[in-house]
């Protein structure tokens, strides 16, 4: 039987990890999946474990290993995956409905591929339909929400979260995902993003770390065109 392994993230905020957990406890399980649900909640000083545990929720594994921060504790998760499929639903983030764990394995069964693409839920308004292709999500300015992807773990070969970006290590996460993975995109909301993380309290360190990626993954190559880009939203931002 394959594997979902679930990835959440918390720091001593019970409130939004309940509701995290929650929904993926009360959602319909698969036939054909088994579904392991990794809650990492960093060193347990808020004594979250204890917490959680009274929950009493199902294929439910707590990982309390202190951690620097999110994408650190994002990759000690990792670690703790051996096989099977990976997505991640961070503290405050839940399913969308009763039926989306159905969705999301029925999704990866469909597609034949190693990088499946979702649609999630931002706020109150529903992720566009975009084909993230390797290029277009390389140039593109918008960020993707993370649990929007769901990952074949076995394809990833060894990648980890690159922990010098502060705002932006899961965009370049999932652009390296790409450079060896198949693609596929499914129209169907299964995830409701909280807003108000990292990357949506500061823009100006979005926008910088996300071009350093760029150039990084590029080699500098693509440097003049993303200073061009650049150029070129300022531009038009002040008309």
């Amino acid at each position: 039987m394959k594997t979902l392994n679930i990835v959440s993230i918390v720091k001593n905020d019970l409130k939004s990890i309940t509701k995290t957990v929650k929904s993926v406890n009360t959602a319909k399980l698969p036939n054909d999946f088994y579904v392991r649900h990794l809650v990492c909640i960093g060193d347990n000083s808020f004594g979250l474990d204890e917490q959680l545990k009274l929950l009493q929720c199902r294929n439910l594994e707590i990982v309390s290993t202190q951690d620097s921060g999110l994408y650190n504790a994002m990759n000690i998760g990792l670690s703790h995956i051996e096989h099977g499929w990976v997505m991640f639903l961070n503290g405050g983030d839940e399913l969308a409905t009763k039926d989306s764990l159905i969705h999301i394995t029925d999704a990866i069964t469909k597609s034949n591929c190693d990088l499946v693409q979702l649609q999630t839920q931002i706020g109150q308004k529903i992720s566009p339909v975009r084909i993230y292709s390797k290029f277009n999500l390389f140039l593109g300015r918008e960020m993707h929400a993370h649990p929007s992807f769901l990952f074949n773990f076995d394809k990833l070969k060894g990648l980890r979260f690159d922990e010098k970006y502060e705002v932006v290590a899961d965009y370049k996460f999932v652009l390296e995902a790409m450079r060896f993975s198949n693609v596929s995109f499914e129209q169907i909301v299964v995830v409701k993003f909280e807003l108000g993380g990292l990357s949506s309290r500061n823009l100006k360190q979005l926008v910088s770390e996300s071009n350093k990626v760029r150039i990084d993954l590029s080699a500098g190559i693509f440097l003049p065109l993303v200073v061009l880009w650049n150029l070129k939203v300022r531009l038009f931002s002040r008309l």
